[in-house]
């Protein structure tokens, strides 16, 4: 509710059955807010549940989607994008990796948005170690690697599809001081094109997270 005062719209998230009773709380409260839902395939027992909430869009896990596209089975993140479109809704992929974007956007893939991670988080230990020289101690471990952002928002402006960007905070990693935050909110804005998004993660405890944030799209969305 704090967060639609503040002009936020949508969020996103996985399914979970507290996460469908609070949004129908909310909405029983009056709230107009919007939900995408993060899906994979393998999750069709649930999918009855998530159209039940009535979600704007549904995409499939980028940790899921790599994975597929790692093994060769590119196929069956296309077949989830078909059957969230017969359901009616906007169908997204979500992917840590540029290059994956970029087969889907080259192969003409129906689907209407991505969300575009802006670290790699998904690499397979032979591409860890060619990023390092050698393999991380433990491989479950995720590697923010400085120069992703670069590699990812330059596929971001180079498809016609519209994108939303997560992981700009590096999963607290870029939260040393509030003007190092404020830095990345701008940084993302100046380097995305005028028809994506943020996704930012909130832990709103220690300070009033929805607010700040919400302030800097207000100010550095109209970069993009």
């Amino acid at each position: 509710m704090h967060a639609e005062e503040e002009g936020i719209t949508t969020f996103e998230s996985h399914y979970a059955p507290n996460v469908g009773a609070a949004l129908n709380e909310a909405r029983d409260r009056g709230s107009k807010m919007q939900w995408i839902c993060l899906s994979h395939a393998g999750e069709e027992a649930m999918f009855k549940d998530i159209l039940a909430l009535k979600p704007i869009g549904i995409a499939h896990h980028g940790n899921r989607t790599d994975d597929y596209f790692h093994a060769g089975n590119r196929q069956i993140v296309l077949d989830y994008v078909k059957k969230i479109h017969d359901a009616g809704i906007f169908a997204g992929v979500s992917s840590h990796c540029p290059k994956h974007i970029a087969i889907i956007e080259d192969s003409g893939w129906e689907n209407d948005f991505y969300m575009t991670c802006l670290y790699y988080l998904t690499r397979t230990p032979d591409e860890l170690k060619l990023a390092y020289g050698d393999k991380l101690v433990n491989e479950r471990e995720e590697p923010f690697v400085k120069g992703d952002p670069e590699r990812m928002t330059a596929v971001i402006r180079s498809v016609r599809k519209p994108c939303l960007a997560f992981k700009l905070l590096a999963a607290g990693r870029n939260c040393m001081n509030p003007q190092q935050i404020e830095e990345r909110f701008k940084w993302t804005y100046e380097n995305i094109k005028p028809i994506d998004a943020a996704i930012v993660g909130m832990y709103p405890v220690l300070n009033d997270e929805v607010r700040i944030n919400a302030d800097h799209c207000r100010k550095y969305s109209r970069l993009a």
